[in-house]
């Protein structure tokens, strides 16, 4: 048995593939799911995912978004996924040190919304530094 997975930005379809296992990052905190899960829906954080088809696995560091689990499908609509191996660690730390620098200047406005994009922005760079490490060469199987 096997899940049918598909990663969907605003820039289209990013992954359509038949999955053992996947493993998100929802409000709640991280879950799995496995063949013949019930159905759920859930809201995701900015966080690290990845999905095991046989011996390979691999992650993404996602963005906001939401998930649906229904007879084994698993449809994953998210405003950024980001590839390990496709992540570049300097953009990232970029990102990262001008979130931080927006952080500091608006540390008196925490309720704004140009503070909570920034910490976002933050988050994201974070979970892609995390995810970049896990970058190793693997072969995209059953990928459209």
């Amino acid at each position: 048995m096997s899940l049918q997975l598909r990663i969907v930005t605003p820039d289209g379809e990013v992954v359509s593939t038949q999955v053992d296992t996947v493993r998100i990052t929802g409000v709640e905190g991280e879950f799995g799911i496995l063949p013949g899960h019930l159905p759920f829906l859930s809201g995701l954080e900015v966080g690290p995912a990845a999905f095991e088809v046989g011996k390979i696995t691999r992650y993404f560091a996602l963005g906001q978004g939401y998930a649906e689990v229904f007879q084994d499908n698993v449809n994953v609509f998210v405003e950024t996924a980001d590839e390990a191996t496709d992540i570049d660690e300097d953009s990232a730390k970029k990102m990262l040190a001008e979130a931080e620098e927006t952080l500091k200047s608006l540390e008196d406005d925490i309720d704004s919304q140009e503070y909570k994009s920034a910490h976002l922005l933050q988050k994201r760079a974070l979970t892609q530094l995390d995810i970049a490490k896990l970058a190793v060469e693997y072969d995209r199987p059953g990928e459209k």
